[in-house]
């Protein structure tokens, strides 16, 4: 199908808020991950117990490996469409931090 004029820019709007909204839920579930681990993140002065059973231990895994694969898409996405939004950039830093923090205390 063709699309109208103008309709491949509407396409990349909608896939550019998608992508928005998909990281806005990540970064939820992200750091109710992190915080069930009891870690100091985000101005908490202390470290309080950890809170996860062994399943929850093993989704945290599987959230930080699906996350890991969902920021290099959106990097890719991002690099594809010449895309520099910096914001985005920023919180990925952030919960790949949170991330590696939830993974250590995996292994702890």
């Amino acid at each position: 199908d063709a699309l109208p004029e103008g309709g491949a820019r509407i396409e990349t709007e909608q896939l550019v808020q998608d992508f928005g909204k998909s990281l806005t839920e990540l970064k939820r579930t992200i750091t109710e991950y992190v915080g069930r681990t009891g870690v100091p993140v985000r101005g908490t002065a202390k470290e309080t117990p950890d809170t996860r059973s062994v399943l929850e231990t093993g989704l945290s895994e599987e959230l930080a490996e699906a996350a890991d694969d969902f920021f290099r898409g959106l990097g890719a996405f991002g690099r594809e469409l010449a895309l520099t939004e910096t914001r985005t950039e920023q919180s990925i830093v952030l919960l790949r931090k949170e991330l590696v923090l939830v993974r250590n205390k995996n292994r702890a």
